[in-house]
């Protein structure tokens, strides 16, 4: 299964893509928000301990793309 979600609000510059799933690390814009920088990191940890995969895609303009694939569950 393969799940995208998509927002055309603010970009995430290119040299923060790889690590924006790190606990704590904050994308340094001027639309930063209030929080600690757990929320990506969280979420990957709990995506890849269900043996599924998470990436980022952001283009300057366009959108950001967070994509997850989760295995099929056999019931």
């Amino acid at each position: 299964m393969v799940i995208q979600v998509s927002d055309t609000g603010a970009v995430i510059p290119a040299q923060d893509l790889n690590r924006i799933f790190n606990a704590f690390y904050q994308v340094n814009n001027q639309h930063k928000k209030e929080g600690l920088g757990l929320g990506l990191s969280i979420t990957k940890n709990i995506v890849e301990k269900l043996n599924g995969d998470i990436h980022v895609t952001s283009e300057l303009g366009e959108r950001t793309t967070f994509t997850f694939t989760m295995p099929q569950v056999k019931t």
